[in-house]
């Protein structure tokens, strides 16, 4: 015989649910996740449910058609095995707690392997919650639980091992069988109603371990050489040269010696340093390397949030377990399927992934960014937002307060200082580099290798323009197709390669593709171009024409 409840008080949870509730019918239909956050407001005898209001409606109904039976794992697995389910009764899973292998992510090779302490893998078991169960059949459950630890959660939940072959978290991968040692089942989906954070995998109890990424600091007195590494403030360097005292940010024609290769700062005046998922470093596709971890014993284990009111974030294709870390205050970020090894710094919202984005590390206040399909590897320093990415954009490096950077497809390895903004890239452009304060600057397709020093803003380029090295602030340049090889000066401003005297000198057959060619305006209002002829001889072209005369 069904089991009735009198709502009662209830009423205003269930916004309009009068009289009785057959409490069979509900609980099928939140099997089937079809009820209102209401109505699960109203089965568990509460207006507001939270973790501490427990789910004593389920658990105090009597014996019979509603009633809850206990039953360990082991017990529930031998009864599924045998038949001896009871069609249509609830089981409550007394010991589930959520228990995997610690593993971690090496983004070179795309895998997970296990981390180990002394040779031996690392289990952790998450907090015993309890969880509600409805049998099917004699030898069937349904997906569907509910726990009464966290009552507004809708959790898909599965108890069979056999299914988990495939992700090393839970099965020895050495034959694809053997569970984890306390294996309980696995908590496939979890839907906090409140937060409305939509994860596959239980986000509540899968634990990260994250190594400190921090750096030796540079030092004036030493002799850095290539492939070195070093940390300037909250930034993290790699050498491309060697120097003495060249020192990053600061020294005239810094860029020459150090890529930027991210920026750990928090936004609060610390550092955001936790963000490897390897014990081996973060990998950087720009180096085609690790960053070095400096001290492996330096870690901390934690979950996806770093807070209980971080809300909207789903990851409703994603792979799972996908090693992702938010700081405090992150909602509303969305991610589309096999998105990994990405972490986020406090208050980082409103980000969008496409298919296959991973690797990808944020600082604070990072948010409405855009990523298309094969996104991966970027790094954003504080207050970046509002890029646009398309397909294949790959280990970009933003300093501080970059926004309105939009990206066509292939842009990859394209470095900016601080505060770079508005510029838009086409297609397949790579290895740009920026200083500070860089703005406003337009590429077309095929554009690489160009070099930007500090407050180079409003420079506009064709197609296939690379190789170009610009001082401090270049403004107001523009540039036709194919151009290349070319270097300017500090202080050069509104100066127009395609056109100069009725002379497209861009297609100008004193070109060669090893040619050096220098542009610029005296004050007399001339213009000078100095190039290699073909035949390796200094030439200068004098144009009497004022163009740009300030």
């Amino acid at each position: 015989m069904p089991t009735f409840i009198k709502t009662g008080y209830w009423e205003r949870a269930s916004k309009g649910l009068k009289g009785w509730l057959n409490l069979d019918n509900l609980v099928r239909d939140i099997a089937s996740s079809v009820v209102s956050t209401d109505e699960i407001g109203a089965i568990k005898g509460a207006n507001s449910p939270s973790p501490t209001n427990p789910f004593a409606t389920m658990n105090d109904v009597g014996e019979g058609g509603g009633g809850v039976t206990d039953i360990l794992y082991n017990n529930l697995v031998s009864a599924i095995d045998e038949g001896g389910l009871v069609e249509g009764s609830y089981y409550r899973i007394t010991d589930f707690a959520t228990v995997h292998w610690m593993t971690e992510v090496n983004l070179s090779e795309e895998t997970f392997p296990y981390i180990l302490d002394e040779g031996n893998r690392i289990i952790h078991t998450g907090a015993n919650e309890p969880l509600i169960v409805i049998a099917t059949s004699s030898n069937t459950i349904s997906t569907e639980a509910w726990s009464a630890t966290y009552p507004q959660d809708i959790i898909k939940y599965d108890w069979n091992p056999a299914n988990w072959s495939s992700i090393s978290a839970f099965v020895d991968s050495d034959d694809g069988v053997t569970p984890v040692t306390g294996f309980k089942g696995v908590i496939i989906r979890r839907e906090d109603t409140l937060l409305a954070n939509k994860v596959n995998f239980d986000y509540r109890e899968i634990t990260y371990r994250l190594w400190n990424i921090e750096q030796t600091a540079w030092d004036v007195a030493t002799e850095y050489n290539a492939g070195s590494f070093v940390q300037y403030g909250t930034k993290i360097y790699y050498g491309l040269d060697t120097g003495t005292g060249m020192e990053p940010e600061t020294t005239e024609g810094w860029e020459s010696y150090w890529r930027l290769l991210l920026d750990l700062n928090d936004g609060t005046g610390g550092m955001n340093s936790y963000v490897s998922f390897s014990s081996s470093g973060l990998y950087n596709i720009s180096i085609d390397n690790n960053i070095p971890i400096v001290d492996t014993s330096d870690f901390v284990d934690r979950t996806m949030f770093a807070d209980d009111i971080s809300s909207h974030n789903q990851f409703d294709e994603c792979t799972f377990v996908p090693f992702t870390i938010f700081g405090t205050e992150c909602s509303y970020n969305s991610f589309g399927t096999n998105c990994y090894g990405n972490t986020f710094g406090t208050n980082c919202s409103s980000n969008t992934f496409g298919t296959n984005c991973y690797g990808n590390t944020f600082g604070t206040n990072c948010s409405s960014n855009t990523f298309g399909t094969n996104c991966y590897g970027n790094t954003f320093g504080t207050g970046c937002y509002i890029n646009s990415f398309g397909t294949r954009c790959s280990y970009n490096s933003f300093g501080t307060e970059c926004y309105f950077n939009t990206f066509g497809t292939g842009c990859y390895i394209n470095s900016f200082g601080t505060n770079c903004y508005g510029n838009t890239f086409g297609t397949n452009c790579s290895s740009n580099t920026f200083g500070t304060n860089c703005s406003s600057n337009t590429f077309g397709t095929g554009c690489s290798y160009n070099s930007f020093g500090t407050r180079c803003s409003y420079n506009s380029f064709g197609t296939r323009c690379y190789y170009n090295s610009f001082g401090t602030e270049c403004s107001s340049n523009t540039f036709g197709t194919e151009c290349y090889f070319n270097t300017f000066p500090n202080s050069s401003y509104k100066n127009e390669l395609k056109d100069v005297h009725g002379k497209d000198y861009t297609l100008s057959t004193h070109f060669s593709t090893n040619a050096s060619t220098l542009i610029h305006q005296m004050a007399g209002g001339n213009v000078y171009q100095t190039y290699i002829d073909v035949s390796g001889t200094p030439a200068l072209a004098i144009v009497t024409d004022n163009i740009g005369v300030n």
